[in-house]
């Protein structure tokens, strides 16, 4: 791997970085209308209902029913992970309106967050990855880290980004 995959674009990090608003990353190669199978890798203990608002309101008109996969990403082993996140489903399943989502939830355990994510992505058939700034850790309002440069580089469909701290 060269250090060109962990490096996107100088306008996409200006963007992301400086955009008061979530920003949506498309590859240039296809159109999306609606995103229906959504991955959205989280550290359980970050996740925060704020970020699940910007998704509720991205699908909103959706035609279909949309299919929410919260992946769990912990490098090693934490226990209680599934438990964590387990309860932001449920609270997330009597909040939003259940005839619109399908939320479902895994838990990977793997140094290398990017590889599982565009794994995930890829076996899932998913129309759009959610990253947030939690995803790499430490958190810095001022830096994007590698896992999430690597996803925006290598992602075949969109990357919707919520680095900013103003979503957490």
């Amino acid at each position: 791997m060269g250090y060109r995959d962990f490096f996107i674009g100088s306008n996409a990090y200006y963007t992301i970085k400086r955009a008061a608003c979530p920003v949506l990353l498309i590859p240039e190669q296809n159109k999306w209308s609606e995103f229906r199978k959504i991955l959205f890798p989280v550290r359980p203990t970050l996740f925060s209902s704020k970020l699940f608002d910007v998704i509720c309101e991205l699908t909103r008109h959706n035609t279909q029913k949309c299919m929410l996969q919260l992946l769990g990403v912990v490098p090693g082993e934490l226990k209680n992970t599934i438990s964590i996140l387990s309860k932001t489903v449920q609270e997330a399943k009597k909040q939003y309106n259940k005839e619109k989502f399908d939320i479902a939830l895994s838990n990977g355990k793997s140094n290398d967050i990017a590889e599982y994510v565009l794994q995930r992505s890829k076996a899932i058939n998913a129309d759009l990855v959610v990253i947030s700034q939690g995803l790499d850790l430490p958190s810095n309002p001022f830096f994007i880290g590698p896992f999430s440069q690597r996803i925006i580089n290598h992602a075949k469909t969109p990357v919707l980004s919520l680095v900013r701290t103003s979503y957490n």
